[in-house]
């Protein structure tokens, strides 16, 4: 009998810690990256191109330089990492509001997306 009633408190201890720890509410804040693609193309000759897109919230912190990439095949024994430059001319603006309404891009009030 204090078996089952050591079992069916602990049950109802580890429930409570459930609920508890559900019910904090717990705020999280972040100014980087809201999205991404990653699309890869064979160019032939077992060469391959590799382009990442990211979207940045332009009132957050400037986007990285370099991205790292990591890749493996199980079928042809391959484990690479590969660190991504970022293209010079690249960012541009994708914020979808008014054509005559200004971006954080561009020194506005508005919410924008690079």
């Amino acid at each position: 009998m204090f078996n089952k009633l050591k079992i069916l408190y602990s049950y109802m201890f580890r429930a409570f810690l459930i609920v508890f720890f559900s019910c904090l509410g717990v705020q999280s804040f972040a100014t980087h990256v809201q999205g991404g693609d990653i699309t890869i193309s064979c160019l032939g000759g077992n060469q391959y191109e590799i382009r990442l897109s990211l979207y940045r919230d332009c009132a957050g912190v400037n986007a990285p330089q370099t991205a790292g990439v990591s890749y493996s095949s199980t079928s042809c024994g391959v484990n690479q990492n590969v660190t991504l430059n970022r293209i010079p001319g690249t960012g541009v603006e994708v914020s979808p509001i008014c054509p005559t309404e200004a971006s954080r891009c561009t020194g506005g009030a508005n919410p924008g997306v690079q």
